[in-house]
Parts: C-alpha cells; sequence; structure tokens
C-alpha cells in the first residue's frame, strides 16, 4: 500500500528536490520523444491521439477518485474534477466534437489552458510532491497528467485545425464562461476551493496576502488571470513563431536572389 498510502504519511517529495528533477527530466524526454513520432501526424490521427488518452485519463481521474474516498478525502476540491487542469477532461471530449464551435472551444482550451496550466504545475506541482512521497499514485498522477497536457498542447498547437488568433478568443471564454460561474457558486456556497477561488492555497506569499485582504477581490483577480493570461502568452508565442518563420523565409529568398 506505499504506492497508496495516505497523504503525508510517509516525508513529502518536495518540490525542487531531486525527486522533482527526475519526474521533469523523465517526463520531458516521453514529451520529446511523443511529439518526434507525431511530428508528420494528420488531423485523422489526432483525433484517435486524443481519444486514447481521454480514455486513459479518465481511467486514472476514476483511480484517483477511489483513492480519495478509500482514504476519507471527502472535500469536493479534493476529488471533484473542477479545477483548472481538470477541464482537459472534458475539453478533450469537446475537441473530438464534429460541431465546429464546440470543436473549437475544446481545441483552443487545450492549446492555451493546456499549455500554460500543464507547464505551469510542472514547474510548480503545490498539490501533489508537497503531499505525498515520490514514488505514490499522486505524484506519479500529478506530474504525468500535467505533462500529458503539455505534450497535447503542443501537440495541437502544431497541427490543429484551429489557430491561437484574436479572433478565436471568444471560443476560449466561451468554455471559461460556461464553467467558471458554477465554480464560484460551488465554492462560496459549500466553502470549497476549486480553482483556488476561494483560498490561495499553497500559492505564494504576496497571493496569499491578497486572499486575506479582500477575499472576491482575489477572486476577480484570479477569474481574470485565467481568462486572459493563458491566452496571450500562447497567442504570443504564436506570433514569435509566424515572425521567426516570415524571417527564415525571407533569408533563404535573399540567398537564393543573390546566387
Amino acid at each position: 500500500m506505499y504506492f497508496f498510502s495516505k497523504r503525508e504519511a510517509f516525508p513529502v517529495c518536495g518540490m525542487y528536490s531531486f525527486g522533482h528533477l527526475i519526474f521533469l527530466l523523465i517526463i520531458g524526454t516521453l514529451i520529446g520523444l511523443g511529439l518526434h513520432l507525431s511530428k508528420d501526424i494528420t488531423q485523422k490521427g489526432l483525433r484517435k491521439q486524443t481519444l486514447i488518452i481521454m480514455i486513459v485519463l479518465w481511467v486514472l481521474e476514476i483511480i484517483k477518485i477511489g483513492y480519495n474516498h478509500l482514504w476519507g478525502y471527502f472535500g469536493w476540491d479534493q476529488w471533484v474534477p473542477l479545477a483548472f487542469c481538470s477541464l482537459l477532461l472534458y475539453a478533450g471530449w469537446f475537441a473530438l466534437s464534429k460541431n465546429e464551435t464546440i470543436h473549437k472551444m475544446g481545441a483552443i482550451w487545450i492549446i492555451a489552458g493546456g499549455l500554460c496550466g500543464g507547464l505551469s504545475y510542472l514547474l510548480y506541482p503545490s498539490t501533489s510532491l508537497t503531499e505525498v512521497q515520490g514514488f505514490h499514485f499522486l505524484a506519479f498522477h500529478g506530474m504525468g497528467y500535467h505533462g500529458t497536457m503539455v505534450y497535447l498542447g503542443i501537440l495541437y498547437f502544431v497541427h490543429s485545425d484551429v489557430d491561437v488568433t484574436l479572433k478565436n478568443f471568444k471560443y476560449y471564454l466561451m468554455l471559461l464562461g460556461i464553467i467558471f460561474p458554477i465554480i464560484i457558486v460551488l465554492d462560496y456556497t459549500f466553502n470549497v476551493n476549486l480553482m483556488f477561488f476561494h483560498d490561495a492555497y499553497n500559492l505564494p506569499g504576496f497571493v496569499k496576502a491578497i486572499a486575506a485582504w479582500n477575499l472576491p477581490v482575489y477572486t476577480l483577480i484570479a477569474v481574470l488571470f485565467y481568462l486572459i493570461l493563458p491566452y496571450f502568452v500562447i497567442f504570443g508565442v504564436e506570433k514569435l513563431r509566424a515572425y521567426l518563420a516570415k524571417k527564415k523565409e525571407d533569408s533563404v529568398y535573399q540567398e537564393r536572389t543573390n546566387e
């Protein structure tokens, strides 16, 4: 039962520890290998990979729910899959939809929310490595799940039929516009902390200070953070990629004209 032991039953792995570094090296290697093998993926292949990944992630999520109930962790914010990063569990199915609007809502979230959320967690795993030892189901699930977010986000960023543009920002807002009001009502009504809207749990000290000063203001800042930052970070990356591609193309053209 060591692999499925209670939280904090043994010394925790911790952030920026040797165990954390090993996780990052392994996950980084697997992401690189996966992207190399998928470099010529078609839209049909992307859909197939997404379907397989979604099935695996949901099986693991059900196991995680079972683990939490086995040890008596019944708090909604401990087992209900409604954290920001948990939205991949729904966005993936949206991306598989044949309805254009629903498909774009899912694909755009995978690219923006998936990439930013996944990378942030891998670098700051505040809810897994701070609670359990390295060789634990929650540690493997947390790091592996967010590594999958990054992998799938890059895959969609490069190969998806949906681009990160100002026009498509509305699809990102539509998905979060459906989910966020529900989460805020649940958090304030039942005193839970889904998406950290109600408590700056394990977040940096200045964030906790804002929450202690004025909780509604903290919630508003958290909502705006999720709504704006992930999308426009990836939008900026897309613009940079387009600029570098154009510069390379112009350079090749210049070389040919000088021959």
